[in-house]
């Protein structure tokens, strides 16, 4: 039985390597053929364990806004990549770091460069 699984599971490691790596140099010449951003940026990855329900909503109110107002991620031209991560360009890196800590929120920072907007 065991030898079933091993060739059942390599034959799909197989198909799933085939299945990555088919695109692959189409991915690296589309990105070749792009310019980074001159801007470099901060990835913002952050949880909020151990916080109530009502702290992490006024915490995305006041991160990416509501009802029609800004909140700090537009007014610092970043974005919200998904849930608990973010986008901020490198000069308004203190200005995040100052909202988190206020906040007393878990986070870690990752400089990086944009291929495109």
């Amino acid at each position: 039985m065991a030898a079933f699984l091993d060739k059942s599971l390599s034959k799909e490691l197989d198909i799933l390597r085939k299945s990555i790596l088919k695109d692959t140099p189409q991915k690296i010449k589309c990105i070749e053929d792009k310019e980074p951003i001159n801007e470099e940026s901060v990835l913002v990855t952050y949880s909020l364990p151990g916080k109530s329900r009502s702290k992490k909503m006024l915490f995305n109110y006041e991160l990416v806004g509501r009802n029609g107002n800004d909140g700090l991620l537009q007014r610092l031209g970043g974005k919200k990549v998904t849930s608990g991560c973010a986008i901020v360009p490198a000069d308004k890196e203190e200005e995040i770091d100052i909202f988190l800590k206020r906040h007393e929120v878990e986070f870690s920072k990752q400089r990086i460069l944009l291929l495109e907007n």
